[in-house]
């Protein structure tokens, strides 16, 4: 009975790091979580098995089951119906066991979830001391937090509601009470939540025209951000900046956005910074596509601030195509100083299988910008396969070094040319109009390198034009000026 497909468990397994596997193992072999030894095996197989492969293949299935529930091999090639579905029931137990554990695993970093977890069971208990204990523990902890996030002000408010609990349960809430700090927080919280998931649909309709959504329960915090005591926390700033640059898309609001984030950099996460900072370069790269190209140095600014803040990496490395987009921005300024010291240093938090590949590639973008054409190939011509990005930036920056180094006309050079147009002709995966700008470029480029070796009749105003007369061109900036030194 063949049964191939991927299996629930295992896809959750494969996620785990090897610290969590050990610490999975030993929570398994516990027998307050499972009583079921043989479980502990088949984690093990499982383990040894079925994690290095796509699928849980009939074959590793009875590999899996004989290991665990048979003393000898079994002379079969797959599972009976009956052996399928107790192994299938076995792997559902044990992937109940691996949610429970990541549950726990939670509980050790999730201060809300001890709040809920730990903080009424203690009040119904009538634990005042241990309650009490805990309480002002983790107001201390609050209240000598620097750092205040969307995590802060969530404890905060959970940490009125518990208190507001203890004093109903335990009669003295005619005596004092703490409705006004509750409520403070609560109106917190309300207001985050609703401008958090309000700009998520902004920046949904701005991208996608078939998503349309209701604004108008925005209104309802309208009221309270007209309060100082709301209006001023820099949280709630924040959102209400990056809403109004989604909204008008203009200087003012990202000036302005940007001006607070800079301003409150000491007291947010690093996570929160990240998003907001990330949601600027994106604005930055947008209006340089439009061809504004005062937004270079503003770029350029905001990923030196990401690099002082450590908000670059993430899960310990580096986004390779982040790394291409930084050298191109730094290197679109002259800055190629900073780019050489950049590329250094992060090159140990690139994934090892493409770090050197990256470090070739973006060697070669900064020796093409410094005009120092003959190293900058050398550099590409040692880059292997990275990503499908990295390959369409390496093909053309291939061909525009071969334009620049190239003395004289040869026809094995159009003909490599010509060679480039059909892979960007026959790529898939490129969206159309992404297609036609870079068919467009390199039909530009041949026409460029036929005149500049004398080999065709066309004029310079007639490429100009025809360039000029195109809706979409890659590296358009770059083909008027090789048009401006051959005039």
């Amino acid at each position: 009975m063949s049964h191939s497909r991927i299996s629930l468990l295992t896809e959750l397994l494969k996620t785990f790091t090897e610290k969590e596997l050990v610490a999975f193992n030993k929570f398994v072999e516990s027998e307050y979580f499972n009583k079921d030894k043989k479980l502990v095996v088949l984690l093990k197989k499982l383990s040894q098995y079925g994690l290095n492969t796509e699928k849980f293949t009939s074959q590793l299935q009875l590999k899996v089951y004989e290991d665990t529930y048979c003393e000898a091999p079994l002379k079969q090639t797959e599972l009976t119906k009956k052996q399928y579905v107790f192994l299938n029931n076995k792997q559902h137990k044990l992937l109940r066991l691996a949610e429970k554990f990541l549950m726990i695993e939670n509980l050790e970093t999730n201060e809300i979830s001890k709040i809920d977890l730990l903080f009424y069971p203690l009040i119904d208990r009538k634990q005042t001391n241990l309650y009490n204990r805990n309480l002002k523990s983790l107001t201390t902890k609050l209240n000598n937090e620097s750092i205040h996030g969307l995590g802060y002000y969530t404890s905060q408010y959970k940490l009125q509601e518990i208190t507001l609990s203890y004093l109903v349960k335990n009669g003295q809430i005619t005596i004092k009470d703490n409705y006004n700090e509750l409520q403070y927080y609560l109106n917190i919280n309300y207001i985050l939540e609703k401008l958090k998931y309000h700009l998520a649909q902004l920046t949904l309709t701005k991208a996608y025209k078939n998503k349309h959504y209701e604004y108008s329960s925005l209104t309802e915090i309208s009221g309270l951000l007209k309060k100082p005591v709301y209006a001023e926390n820099p949280l709630i700033q924040i959102y209400l900046g990056n809403i109004s640059l989604v909204e008008k898309q203009s200087d003012e609001p990202f000036n302005k956005l940007f001006e607070t984030l800079t301003h409150n950099q000491k007291i947010l996460p690093a996570e929160f910074l990240l998003v907001f900072y990330s949601n600027l370069t994106n604005f930055c790269s947008a209006q340089i596509r439009k061809g504004n190209a005062s937004y270079y140095k503003k770029l350029f600014d905001i990923y030196k601030i990401m690099h002082q803040y450590h908000l670059l990496i993430f899960d310990d490395f580096i986004s390779s195509n982040l790394v291409k987009n930084i050298i191109t921005v730094s290197c679109a300024l002259k800055e190629f100083k900073w780019a050489d010291n950049f590329l250094l240093h992060y090159k140990k938090v690139i994934p090892k299988k493409i770090s050197d590949s990256i470090y070739f590639y973006n060697k070669g973008v900064i020796d093409f910008n410094k005009n120092n054409f003959d190293a900058a190939q050398d550099w590409f011509l040692q880059v292997d396969k990275i990503s499908d990005t990295y390959e369409l930036g390496l093909r053309v920056f291939i061909l525009q070094c071969i334009f620049e180094i190239e003395q004289d006309y040869n026809e094995a050079t159009k003909q490599s040319f010509e060679s480039a147009k059909q892979f960007f002709k026959r790529n898939t995966k490129l969206a159309a109009i992404n297609k036609k700008s870079y068919l467009n470029f390199i039909s530009s480029l041949i026409s460029l390198y036929k005149f500049k070796h004398k080999a065709s009749k066309l004029e310079l105003p007639k490429i100009m034009h025809h360039i000029n007369s195109m809706a979409v061109v890659h590296k358009k900036k770059w083909l008027m000026d090789k048009i401006a030194e051959l005039g």
